[in-house]
C-alpha cells in the first residue's frame, strides 16, 4: 500500500473496533496531527464532504487508541503524540477476513449482531468518548484556575512586603463632620434672660 492510498471511514471503523461518532472525535481531537484530508471540510454545494485517512492518519490514531486504552486524557496523549516517532508506529491490522463454507455458517449466528443493539453499543461508545473529552477539558480549566490563583497569592504577597518595606501607614479616618444641627438650636434657642437679672420691676 503506498503513501497516497486513502482509507474511509469505515475501514478505519473496523481497524479499530470503535464508532463512527467515536472516529469523528478522535479526527475532531486530533486534528493538528492529522492530514487536510482528514480534515472537517464541506464541498462547493455546501455538502459535508466524506474524511479520507493517509497511512500517516491511522499511525497517529493508532498511537491515540493506545495511550487512550491506557487511560490517558486527550491533552497527555497530545503531548505524547508531540513527543514520540509516530512514523515508527506500525499500521492496525485489517479486519480478520471471513471463512468460508461450513465454518462460516457455524460461526455467523456468533458473529451478527441486532442492529438496534449495534446502534445502542455505538451510542455507548460515542457517549463514553464525549465524557472522556469533557474530563480533559474540565482538568485543563481546573489547572488553569490554580495557576491564576497562585499568580495573585503571589502578587499580594509582593504588595504586602513592599507596603511594611516603605513604612506606610494607614490612611487616618477623615474629620468629624461639623455638626450644624447643634449650631442651629444655639442660635435659634430664646435666651433665658431671667437669669442676668434683666426682669422688669
Amino acid at each position: 500500500m503506498d503513501e497516497t492510498t486513502l482509507h474511509r471511514p469505515k475501514e478505519l471503523i473496523e481497524r479499530f473496533a470503535i464508532s463512527a461518532a467515536g472516529l469523528r472525535i478522535w479526527a475532531n481531537e486530533f486534528a493538528d496531527f492529522l492530514s487536510p484530508s482528514a480534515q472537517k471540510s464541506q464541498t462547493e454545494t455546501g455538502y459535508s464532504s466524506q474524511r479520507r485517512y493517509t497511512d500517516d492518519d491511522l499511525r497517529v490514531l493508532s498511537v491515540v487508541k493506545r495511550h487512550l486504552d491506557d487511560g490517558h486524557t486527550y491533552e497527555e496523549v497530545r503531548r505524547r503524540i508531540r513527543t514520540e516517532p509516530v512514523n515508527d508506529e506500525p499500521l492496525p491490522t485489517s479486519a480478520p477476513e471471513p471463512t468460508s463454507g461450513a465454518e462460516t455458517r457455524a460461526v455467523a449466528p456468533l458473529t451478527e449482531e441486532h442492529p438496534i443493539m449495534l446502534a445502542f453499543r455505538q451510542a455507548l461508545e460515542a457517549k463514553d468518548e464525549t465524557i472522556r473529552s469533557l474530563e480533559a477539558r474540565v482538568g485543563e480549566i481546573v489547572a488553569n484556575k490554580d495557576l491564576t490563583i497562585a499568580v495573585l497569592h503571589d502578587q499580594l504577597t509582593t504588595r504586602e512586603a513592599l507596603i511594611k518595606t516603605l513604612g506606610i501607614r494607614p490612611l487616618t479616618p477623615p474629620p468629624a463632620r461639623f455638626r450644624w444641627s447643634l449650631l442651629t438650636k444655639i442660635l435659634l434657642e430664646p435666651v433665658d434672660t431671667t437669669a442676668h437679672g434683666d426682669t422688669k420691676p
